[in-house]
C-alpha cells in the first residue's frame, strides 16, 4: 500500500463506521456469501437492494436487510379483499414485518420504504394485476399534528416509489384525514372501524373515470381502507383498490376467485 493511498483507506474506515453494514432488524453484518446461498423471491429480493452513500467522494453501499430476515417474510400468495376491495400485498403481516414497518416509521429509514414499493410492484407482477385505465395512486393521509410530529407519512414515500415504478400518477390533497383518531395498532379489532369512521374526507374531486388504488403500509382490520375508499367515491373514483406492504392473514376467507385489481363502483 503506496502512502498516497493512505488518506483514502483511512477515509474508508470513518465512512464504514459512521455507516457500517448491518441489518436494520437483527444488526447482522452483511454477508455477500449468505445472500448467494438463500434463494430468495423477487419480492424479498427487494429489500436486500443496498442504498449508496457518498461521502467525500467516496461511495459506500449499506444493506437495509440481510437475506435471512428478508428471506423469513412470509409472502401473500393471492390478493385478498375487504368489503368488496381488492387488497393486493407482497406479505402476510408477522411480527418480522412489523418490525420493518416500525424502522421506516420511527427510524425514518426511505431505503427500506423504497424496498417495500418494489415488492409491492412484484406482487402486482405476480398476480397479473391490471392498474385500470386512468390509475391513480392515494396514500392514505395522517392528520396534521400527527405528521408534524413524525415528520413524514410513510405511506406517501411508499407511493412515491410505487408510481415512479410502474409509471403512475400519485394523487396528493384528494383526501385528508381531517382530525386525530387514537392509533389503530393500539384500537381493538372490533372498535376500529367506528375509530375511523368519518375521519377522512374527499377535498378535491378525481377526473372522470379515475380508478384510485389505496396506498397503506398494512391492512390488518381494512377499517382505515374502507373509510378511505368511501371518500374516494365522494370524490368520484369510478373504482377503489388497495395496494399495501403487508395485510392480515384474516382478509383471505374473503377474496374470491378473480385476479382483478379493480372492483368497479
Amino acid at each position: 500500500m503506496s502512502w498516497k493511498s493512505l488518506p483514502e483507506y483511512a477515509l474508508a474506515a470513518v465512512a464504514d463506521f459512521l455507516a457500517p453494514d448491518t441489518c436494520h432488524l437483527c444488526g447482522a453484518l452483511y454477508d455477500d456469501g449468505l445472500v448467494r446461498r438463500f434463494a430468495l423471491g423477487a419480492r424479498a429480493r427487494a429489500l436486500t437492494v443496498p442504498t449508496v452513500h457518498t461521502l467525500a467522494g467516496l461511495e459506500l453501499r449499506t444493506h437495509p436487510i440481510c437475506a435471512c430476515c428478508a428471506g423469513g417474510l412470509r409472502e401473500a400468495q393471492t390478493p385478498a379483499a375487504v368489503d368488496g376491495i381488492d387488497v393486493h400485498s407482497p406479505f402476510i403481516t408477522d411480527e418480522a414485518l412489523l418490525r420493518i414497518i416500525r424502522v421506516i416509521k420511527f427510524s425514518r429509514y426511505a431505503a427500506l420504504a423504497t424496498g417495500a414499493a418494489a415488492a409491492i410492484a412484484c406482487a402486482l407482477k405476480d398476480t397479473g394485476a391490471t392498474l385500470g385505465d386512468r390509475p391513480l395512486l392515494v396514500p392514505v393521509p395522517m392528520d396534521r399534528r400527527s405528521l408534524r410530529r413524525r415528520g413524514f407519512n410513510q405511506s406517501e414515500k411508499i407511493a412515491v416509489d410505487l408510481g415512479r415504478t410502474l409509471g403512475v400518477r400519485t394523487g396528493f390533497g384528494v383526501i385528508v384525514k381531517r382530525h386525530r383518531t387514537p392509533p389503530q395498532s393500539l384500537t381493538a379489532l372490533e372498535a376500529r372501524h367506528a375509530n375511523v369512521c368519518g375521519a377522512f374526507v374527499a377535498v378535491s374531486r378525481l377526473s372522470r373515470g379515475a380508478d384510485a388504488i389505496i396506498v397503506d403500509d398494512i391492512v390488518t382490520s381494512g377499517a382505515t381502507v374502507i373509510a378511505c375508499a368511501t371518500a374516494l367515491k365522494d370524490a368520484g373514483a369510478r373504482s377503489v383498490s388497495v395496494v399495501c406492504f403487508g395485510r392480515s392473514p384474516r382478509l383471505d376467507t374473503a377474496h374470491g376467485p378473480h385476479q382483478t385489481l379493480f372492483l368497479q363502483s
